[in-house]
């Protein structure tokens, strides 16, 4: 594996969850983005030791350099913010009035207390741990971290005790949990650049010079939030007693014997599974951190162990989450699925999703497969018993590029086998006292029955990269924008949308309401036409029957289109994928999909795949627009096609019709 391939994995891997830490180190959205591409500059600089020999990786771990970096530079300069070069900082998006408060709640705490805070509850590091990577003694860590936590959690929005320090603006009370999951929305939208866009970002002096005032700006020692009116002023160092609360007190409540031994994993491919890691947190670089974007699905959670595996060149690893609750860990399990089927790691592909309805309160297995070189298949299992929220990860590499095919005989084992295997680790975390399960028994047997993947946080029903294989030999990474609302919600909208030169309907002049589009576009090629890209709009209706005939209309303005367009040439590709490749969502489903060539305004000849799709009320315009060496083939677009109905039934809850 090259060193560009690696670097560009652990890049993709990892990028997201270093994010969220920037963003409750600094507090602000541009200063967290702009940290967080400096670091992985700097990583990349200095790529031959961090990811070779370890020299400066501490042991190997190119992650927790990374993490060195963001961390050491706010607590150096004392606070003190300069705001970050455009040139440097891509633009931001505009947190919402929740986020904005909590990002204003956040820059109320001392620079010591936001990386405490960060380091034990989105790292999931201990406090003696934590203490370690900071330099600072374990009782001034654990008295920090419980200051940190009495400042979110006071609806006053108290200070830390020194007077002297400006009134914080009254607040929400916030959870550990609350802070990840706003941030983690937040993180989802955030515009990071592509790996080669990255590694281009180029040594030169004066580029150097700029960067180096960036991790000044991470302390945001005094922050105004333009978006509020804020001004907060950083409060500064609490006295308070260290709370029971958190990874240190849960060693006792929570320990390895909840996880698997490697016996119990052999119907997990290869066979001769060996243990080689346990900790207290998700192991680093293991199959689980391709999608997650923090340390634990439940930072508050009662505890977590976690145990990774490895057969040859095949891995395992399973996660064990205890909550504090039932209703936080029916949360933390909806988190946790939402990581794999609205994966960030732009080089992922969800290809299946299965439902097993004998197991535990709520149980799924996914198959993914990612496309970075090398390829690599994964079998992901998450269940949720009691207050025990169960992951089971399992990855295989595999030698050949990403093809539209079923997924159920891939390697490391079925979804059947894996869910066979996810029952015996629910069974046995469920010895734990704290997990507050049923019944500690497995089940008898297991099954698993395909379904629609669920909708990932905030897609409104529409695609995401997971979704998309690459198209011909493209070998970067798709890239997206947030969901743009017709009606100017979210943000103006502007070209994203998937219609036609053949299209005589309009989604609002039908009866349509909201409406929303995404583009895809491969930001990391130079080499693609300008045109190149995918696009989708979803819209609902409000009877089936509105739906019906903007279908029907469509259908209609692509039969007569080679008589209005003159240099449109259209071929039918097919109506109603009701029997249609692997990764189809179950149940009958209305579609059109069509081939469509033209000239467009510079006397390009543009060739295109589209179709439209109902489900009940609900409608999805997609459109390829391929490159002359990057087309998708028929099954693949096919397949994307079936997955945006799939996405389209599970955003509204709907069954297919």
């Amino acid at each position: 594996m090259s060193e560009i391939s690696e670097f560009d994995a652990f890049y993709g891997r990892t990028r997201r969850r270093v994010l969220l830490q920037c963003l409750v180190l600094t507090a602000t959205v541009p200063e967290a983005t702009a940290v967080t591409i400096g670091a992985y500059e700097q990583a990349w600089r200095r790529w031959r030791k961090l990811g070779r020999d370890g020299a400066d990786g501490r042991d190997g771990a190119p992650e927790r350099w990374v993490r060195s970096q963001v961390y050491a530079a706010p607590r150096r300069t004392g606070g003190t913010t300069v705001p970050p070069t455009s040139a440097d900082s891509p633009s931001s998006p505009t947190p919402d009035h929740e986020q904005a408060a909590l990002l204003a709640t956040l820059a109320t705490l001392s620079v010591d207390q936001r990386a405490v805070w960060a380091l034990v509850e989105v790292a999931g590091l201990g406090p003696d741990e934590a203490a370690a990577e900071l330099d600072l003694p374990s009782a001034t860590v654990r008295r920090e971290l419980a200051a940190a936590r009495s400042t979110l959690a006071d609806p006053l929005g108290s200070a830390t005790g020194d007077s002297s320090a400006t009134s914080a603006p009254a607040h929400q009370p916030w959870t550990s949990q609350d802070v990840v999951v706003v941030l983690e929305d937040l993180a989802h939208v955030v515009s990071l650049p592509t790996p080669p866009r990255l590694r281009a970002s180029g040594p030169d002096p004066a580029r150097r010079r700029r960067r180096a005032l960036l991790p000044v700006a991470a302390a945001a020692g005094a922050v105004a939030v333009a978006a509020t009116g804020w001004a907060v002023v950083s409060a500064t160092d609490a006295e308070g007693p260290a709370t029971p609360d958190g990874p240190a007190a849960a060693e006792d409540t929570v320990t390895p014997r909840v996880l698997l031994g490697p016996s119990a994993l052999e119907d997990l491919g290869p066979g001769g599974w060996v243990e080689s890691a346990t900790t207290s947190a998700p192991v680093d670089a293991g199959p689980g951190s391709l999608c997650q974007l923090a340390a634990s699905a439940d930072p508050a959670s009662l505890g977590v162990q976690s145990r990774r595996f490895t057969s040859g060149s095949a891995a395992a690893e399973e996660t064990v989450v205890v909550s504090r609750s039932v209703e936080l860990a029916a949360s933390t399990y909806e988190r946790a699925v939402g990581w794999w089927t609205g994966c960030t790691n732009v080089t992922a592909l969800l290809q299946g999703a299965y439902a097993v309805p004998e197991l535990g309160e709520e149980a799924i297995v996914l198959t993914l497969r990612d496309w970075a070189d090398p390829t690599a298949s994964y079998v992901v299992g998450l269940a949720r018993a009691g207050a025990a929220t169960v992951s089971l990860v399992s990855l295989d590499p595999v030698a050949s590029a990403v093809e539209a095919v079923a997924v159920d005989e891939q390697q490391p084992g079925t979804p059947q086998e894996a869910a066979s295997v996810l029952a015996d680790a629910v069974a046995t975390a469920c010895a734990a006292e704290a997990a507050d399960c049923e019944t500690t028994d497995a089940p008898t047997s297991v099954s698993v029955e395909r379904i629609s993947p669920p909708d990932p946080p905030g897609s409104r029903g529409l695609l995401a990269t997971v979704d998309l294989p690459p198209a011909g030999d493209l070998a970067e990474p798709w890239s997206t924008s947030p969901p743009v609302s017709a009606d100017g919600e979210l943000r103006p909208s502007d070209d994203t949308d998937a219609t036609t030169p053949c299209d005589t309907a309009d989604l609002a002049t039908a009866g349509a309401g909201d409406i929303y589009s995404r583009t895809f576009t491969v930001p990391g090629d130079p080499d693609l036409p300008s045109y190149f890209g995918l696009a989708e709009t979803v819209a609902t209706f409000a009877t089936p029957d509105l739906a019906d005939q903007y279908v029907a209309d469509t259908v209609e303005g692509f039969g007569t289109c080679s008589q209005r367009v003159g240099s449109a040439v259209v071929a039918n590709l097919g109506e109603d994928l009701t029997t249609g490749p692997a990764g189809r969502a179950p149940g009958v489903m209305e579609s059109a999909v069509y081939a469509l060539a033209y000239d467009n305004e510079q006397d390009e000849r543009i060739f295109l795949r589209t179709a439209v799709v109902r489900n009940d009320t609900g409608v999805a315009r997609v459109t390829l627009v391929p490159g002359p060496d990057n087309d998708m083939t028929r099954e693949q677009f096919d397949i994307v096609v079936v997955r945006a109905q799939a996405r389209l039934a599970a955003a509204g809850d709907q069954p297919s019709s």
